[in-house]
Order: structure tokens, then sequence, then C-alpha cells
């Protein structure tokens, strides 16, 4: 199937799938309130980033060997699987050795997302799994596979959140829903990756080419996720559990927006790792279409949204809604940065990318302590978005470097691709 057929096919289920997360982080919010809800937040985020920080690039290395057609009847799945299993008893081992130094220092002003992150820390390998299996689908292009192991996690997650609308104990209940998220996905994705591939093996030869890339892709991990989680890791460490959970409802919108987006970007990798500087030109009019498309949204959503924001969150959640608005513009540096990022590690280039991320990494570092000590969580709203937005301008140096092509081929958008978008979303409904 095509590129653009398999993404309208994912973003059915992604519509469906951005409902879902949207109502979970609402119930969520309503159920703990925002001292709760930013203890919960702190815990979920250092989790996400230790599982992984310490997959050693596994899951970029399996999506780009699994999106290679000349490897199609090669045991990638039974590689990365064995490869996720070393890694999820390694980076398992350092977290926990490791625990000591974070509760000490993380976690020291936020003693309750400590327990939190405890009971989440032995789900680190079902995390792993998840992610592995998912991109491995993913590069055999099976989307609706794809959309399935993101989906039914989600749909548990806030059927958990529901029914513990009835009775008491919610935080217990929200640890529960995450744990029984992360456990179904690893499952769901084990299920689909070996229906696809069922005699898979480890394949020794396939295992050190998987392991070179993985350790260039490695740094790109590593830093990938920080703007919006280690933000709000480090903002812990500045603002009280009350005005952190108003900051978790913020970058969590703002990232939600951004699920479409990311299935977009791996699905770009698939393409470029495969057909090389033939999908340029698909790279570019993508980052047309989404530098205009992200610009509406953020217009749009500022000028009539907050009243719908309120009535979703009520009104102890009020001070969330500036902190978002500020946040969505995260949301379109970050959304357009990940698109270069997918495109270079689909050129067989993860490495470039990293030195675009370490620039927005070193920023979150430097600017985070005096900026978020002094102005809170509107401060840490700020940094963030100059990181991100340094990024991108780093980023964008890289390609332009790589590619030849000018800013305007880049990010003005064009009548043309709207027109072709609107051609291929008949074809698709015919």
């Amino acid at each position: 199937m095509g590129f653009f057929h398999n993404f309208l096919s994912l973003a059915k289920w992604n519509a469906l799938n951005i409902l879902v997360v949207f109502a979970q982080r609402i119930v969520l919010a309503r159920l703990l309130g925002p001292a709760a809800l930013g203890a919960f937040g702190i815990a979920l985020n250092a989790s996400t980033i230790l599982s992984r920080w310490l997959s050693f690039g596994v899951g970029p290395s399996t999506q780009y060997f699994a999106s290679k057609s000349v490897l199609r009847e090669r045991n990638v799945l039974g590689t990365s699987l064995a490869l996720t299993l070393v890694v999820a008893v390694l980076g398992s081992s350092i977290a926990y050795v490791a625990s000591p130094f974070l509760k000490s220092t993380v976690f020291a002003q936020q003693p309750d997302g400590w327990q939190i992150f405890w009971r989440f820390l032995p789900y680190l390998p079902a995390m792993q799994f998840a992610m592995v299996t998912a991109v491995f689908v993913l590069g055999r292009n099976l989307t609706a596979q794809y959309a399935v192991i993101q989906f039914v996690p989600n749909l548990l997650f806030l059927i958990v959140l529901l029914y513990a609308a009835l009775f008491h104990g919610a935080l217990q209940h929200a640890i529960a829903g995450q744990q029984v998220l992360w456990a179904s996905a690893a499952v769901i994705g084990i299920v689909y990756a070996y229906a696809q591939e069922s005699r898979a093996r480890p394949d020794l030869a396939v295992g050190k080419d998987m392991v070179q890339y993985a350790m260039a892709s490695w740094p790109v991990v590593f830093l990938r996720f920080g703007t919006a989680r280690i933000s709000v890791v480090l903002g812990a460490l500045y603002v009280g559990a009350h005005d952190l959970g108003q900051y978790v409802v913020a970058v969590g919108l703002a990232e939600a927006l951004l699920i479409g987006q990311g299935a977009l970007s791996q699905l770009l990798l698939n393409r470029v790792s495969d057909a090389g500087s033939k999908a340029d030109d698909l790279f570019l009019r993508l980052m047309r279409l989404l530098t205009g498309g992200l610009l509406v949204a953020w217009l749009v959503t500022a000028l009539v949204g907050k009243p719908f924001f309120l009535l979703a969150y009520g009104p102890a959640f009020a001070p969330a809604w500036s902190l978002f608005t500020l946040l969505m513009g995260m949301s379109i540096t970050r959304g357009l940065f990940q698109i270069q990022l997918s495109y270079l590690a689909g050129r067989g280039r993860p490495a470039l990318g990293s030195l675009a991320q370490s620039t927005e990494f070193i920023v979150l570092l430097v600017l985070i302590p005096p900026i978020a000590a002094t102005l809170g969580v509107t401060g840490l709203a700020i940094v963030t978005i100059i990181a991100s937005m340094a990024g991108l301008i780093v980023a964008t140096i890289i390609v332009q470097r790589q590619t030849g092509v000018r800013l305007a081929d880049m990010f003005l958008p064009r009548s043309e691709d709207v027109l072709m978008l609107r051609d291929r979303f008949r074809k698709s409904v015919k």
C-alpha cells in the first residue's frame, strides 16, 4: 500500500485514539485533582523516560530493519525480541540500582510521586516490549494492527478510570490503570508481531547490524523525550505538586495533539529508509502540510477552546488553560522537529538528529533552574517552547545541508499540497 493510503487508514484509528486519550486525561484530572495529578505525572514521565533511555536504541533499530523490504524474509522480529529481553533485564537492573539516587534527587520534593514511581518500576520491561513490537508492526506497514496496539490499552485505562469514578481509591485505580495499559500493549504487540513472523528466531548477522544501528540511534532516543517529559521531571525540583499538576494537564494536552503526527513520522521513516532520496519530495510536502495544519489548529483552539476546556476539567484546572495555549507552540515546533528526525533516521543518519536534540536538552538543563525557580510553571512552559524552537532551528540547518532545499520549500504551505491531500482522501473513501 502507498504512503498516503497507510496514513489515511491510520488516521481513522488515530481520531478514535485521540478522543479516548482526551477522555482519559479529563477523567484522570477530575479524579485526582491538581496535587495528586502532579505526583502521578512526575512518576509517569520519569518511568517513560527511563524505559526509553534504557532501551539502548533497540526500538528505532527494529523499525528501521523491519521496514527494509530486502530484509522481509530475515528474522528481524526474533532478533529484536532477543535484544529487547537483554536490554529489559539490563535496564531494570540499572533502574533499581539507581533508585536511591532518583529518590534523593528527582523525587526529593515529591514523596508521593516516588511511591507511585516505585509501583511503576516493575513494568519497565512491559513498556519496552510494547514499544519494540509496536514499531515492528508499523515497520511492516501493518497500520491497522499498530493502531489497535495504541487504541485498546488506552481504552482499557479509560475503563479502569471510569470504574474508579464510582468508588473510592481514585489514585490506586489510576496506578492500576496505567499498569494495565503497559501490560496489555506488550501482550497485544507480541501477538500481532508473531502473527506476522510466526517463525521468528534470533539471527546473529542481523543482530550485529541491529546493534550497530541501535548504538548510533541511542543518543537520539536518549534525547527524544527531552522537551515535554524532561520539563515535568526537572520542574518537580522547583514547583510544588499542585502547580505541577496544572503543568501536567497542559503538557499532556499539547502532546495529545501530536498523536497523529507521531504515527505520521513513523510512516515517513519507513518510506525514507526503503526509498532513500526518492522520498525527499514526500518529506518536504509533509513538512509544509504540517506547518499549515498545526498553525490553524493553534489559532482555532486559542480562539474558541477555553469554554470547552473549563467545562471538561473544571475550575480547579483553570490555570492550566493559559499554560496549554503557550505549550501549543511547543506542539508546532516539536511536530515539525519529529518529522525532520524521522527523515534523518530513515536516511541512515540518526546521529545527526542527536545534534539538534542535544541543543534542545542543553537549553532545558540551563534555563529551567533559574526561570522555573523565578516564574514557576509559566517559566517552565516558556523554557519548553524555547528549547523546542532551538532544536527545530538546528535540525533545519542539518536537513538543509543534507538536501540543499530552501526554507520556503520546507515550511511555506502550498495550495497544491492541500489539493493533493484532498484527492488522496477522496480516492481512499471510494
